[in-house]
């Protein structure tokens, strides 16, 4: 990571990159990837579920790309 660059965006769509590798993953499981803490992957999915980013699976608690991501992608389509 270059010293420009911030930290937590960084890690926000890192979070993305891997959610479009594995599909699903938990919050244990994005913290383990990512070398951080629990609580702190749990706000970087938070953060990005309120933008319709990510969405929670309510059965398995596991996390996905939500529509806001095709919504992005449309728009660079248009």
């Amino acid at each position: 990571m270059s010293d420009s660059t911030i930290q937590s965006v960084d890690r926000a769509l890192t979070v993305l990159r891997m959610l479009a590798k594995h599909g699903e993953l938990g919050v244990t499981d994005i913290a383990r990837k990512l070398n951080v803490h629990k609580s702190t992957a749990f706000r970087l999915v938070t953060t990005l579920e309120t933008h319709d980013l990510v969405e929670q699976h309510a059965d398995r608690g596991k996390y996905r790309l939500g529509v806001g991501v095709l919504q992005l992608a449309g728009a660079t389509a248009a």
